[in-house]
């Protein structure tokens, strides 16, 4: 293969990755190449790129398509003296190929189809895989929003009824029910003023993101879609961004073709009642996406976008590799700092 193949895949590659993630703007050869052994000059081109602010060497295999424990053994020679940094880029893969470059936590990089960067974060954080819980283990509507505004700093540590009533305007039995979830997880603990119940959370912040993993739901409870034309006659209403649409705003993900919208299923049928809507049970040209929640998703919006914790456990289940990459990339912003706890 000719020196002009290797720069086109690196321009392939750099194209997919800047498309579907961040820029990666591929610089000069490696001049520290020549101190490798000869055997890993011959068999592969380096090049240095910069992702997101990191420095990192990208290399291509020149002719054989070796084993997973080969390029395992290569790596290491070659980070003894570039460092961590170092992505495989390969033109085609085989599923096991791919299954066995994961398990060891290796860069790679096929142009145009897949990527695997831990490095950059795109581990398949454990916060998102499937989660098939028992009802009974699960947090209520009401309690997983008390748990949401405390973690943005919305609430206290300590919380009364009536603060939560005011708040979300639900019943006292609703949220006499949902302190009792949170005290029964152990998420929070519980002081009795009186004929007053006051709910205290006892840890905070990422720890108890963590811990409430188990417990927490996806809110969309439905999906359906309406007809422009009506989704037009009610568009003085405050509509809430959610799905492709929110996570557009907060990540380097296009914005989708289709409008995606949440509402509280509650709300959502007085609506559909009160404008005699007429809910289409798949896409359609010129149709918008509703999200039906179990909780008025206004209570923790910003700015009528879905709030990003809320957005990533709306989109868990999610199997499309663009999506999970901006997940990805909205939670590490969160977490830097701390500021994913806060408004």
């Amino acid at each position: 293969m000719n020196f002009n193949y290797f720069e086109e895949v690196l321009t392939k590659t750099s194209n997919y990755v800047s498309s579907i993630f961040a820029q990666l703007k591929i610089t000069e050869p490696w001049d520290k190449a020549r101190d490798l052994p000869m055997f890993l000059q011959s068999m592969y081109i380096f090049r240095e790129a910069t992702l997101l602010g990191q420095t990192y060497l990208l290399f291509i295999n020149k002719e054989t398509d070796e084993s997973v424990s080969k390029i395992e053994k290569h790596i290491e020679v070659i980070q003894r003296h570039y460092g961590r940094n170092v992505i495989y880029i390969i033109e085609n893969i085989t599923s096991f190929k791919r299954r066995d470059l994961v398990d060891k936590k290796i860069n790679f990089i096929v142009p145009g189809t897949q990527l695997y960067l831990p490095l950059a974060a795109l581990d398949f954080r454990e916060t998102f895989k499937k989660r098939y819980k028992n009802l009974d283990e699960q947090l209520g509507a009401t309690a997983q929003v008390i748990l949401l505004m405390h973690l943005y700093g919305r609430l206290s540590d300590e919380i009364f009824i009536k603060e939560i009533i005011d708040v979300m305007k639900v019943s006292k039995m609703n949220v006499s029910r949902a302190f009792d979830e949170l005290i029964s997880f152990k998420l929070a603990t519980s002081i009795n003023l009186g004929r007053s119940k006051l709910l205290k959370f006892h840890i905070h912040n990422s720890e108890l993101w963590e811990k409430a993993q188990p417990h927490l739901v996806n809110p969309v409870k439905k999906i359906v879609w309406i007809d422009r034309f009506h989704f037009d006659n009610i568009s003085k209403m405050k509509w809430i961004k959610s799905g492709e649409l929110a996570l557009s705003t907060y990540s380097m993900l296009m914005q989708p073709q289709l409008d995606i919208y949440a509402v509280e299923l509650k709300k959502w049928n007085t609506i559909k009642e009160l404008f005699n809507i007429e809910e289409l049970q798949h896409d359609h040209d010129g149709s918008v996406k509703i999200e039906l929640w179990r909780h008025d998703p206004s209570l923790l919006a910003r700015e009528n976008i879905i709030d990003p914790l809320s957005l990533l456990l709306s989109m868990e289940n999610n199997e499309d590799e663009r999506i999970e990459i901006a997940k990805e990339q909205l939670f590490n912003e969160l977490g830097r700092n701390h500021k994913w706890y806060r408004d």
